[in-house]
């Protein structure tokens, strides 16, 4: 019922929401949660049902960045499986796994771009317990094509976000960049 608190299997560590009036599936929008069990659910706007689970993700490997495309018709998740998925809600009772986009070195962020790109960053690796290759990808969500690569953080980049210019990025390297839309620095 309405007030009472959503349970998870385990940590919710994403969260993202469909705006009402932009999606025909869900006319009054809808919450989404990342967990750390693996697991996407969605939950009717107003809390009282879930709709849906997506499992596209790895067991046990945390959905930690959810965001929708500039048009909301597609939602991004981002994994510590070092994968992001697109996925298609426009249906009322299932969703569709449209495309991943794996290769990416443990946590990923995501995020869906002005232009209909999708943009991730990733947390690095470990290479001689050092971290290394934290990256900003530049997507092509039709094809699944990676448009562009950048390695300018000297740490994990750590998120993501929309800005009116374009996007920025921030890492362990405590530096926040401004960037346009198709990733180079302002």
């Amino acid at each position: 019922p309405v007030g009472e608190p959503l349970h998870h299997d385990h940590w919710v560590t994403a969260l993202a929401s469909l705006p009402a009036g932009v999606s025909q599936a869900h006319p009054e929008g809808c919450v989404v949660t990342g967990c750390m069990d693996g697991i996407i659910r969605v939950y009717s706007a107003d809390f009282s049902s879930q709709l849906m689970q997506l499992r596209g993700h790895a067991e046990k490997k945390g959905v930690i960045s959810l965001a929708f495309n500039c048009d909301h018709s597609l939602l991004f998740s981002g994994s510590w499986d070092g994968s992001a998925i697109a996925w298609d809600l426009e249906k009322e009772h299932h969703a569709a796994l449209v495309r991943q986009f794996p290769g990416h070195e443990n946590g990923v962020h995501v995020l869906g771009l002005a232009d209909g790109s999708l943009a991730t960053v990733s947390s690095g690796e470990a290479v001689n317990s050092q971290p290394a290759n934290f990256k900003l990808r530049l997507w092509d969500v039709s094809s699944g094509e990676k448009k562009a690569e950048i390695y300018d953080h000297r740490a994990s980049i750590r998120s993501i976000k929309h800005t009116a210019l374009g996007f920025m990025t921030t890492a362990n390297d405590g530096t926040i960049a401004l960037r346009t839309t198709d990733g180079e620095r302002i």
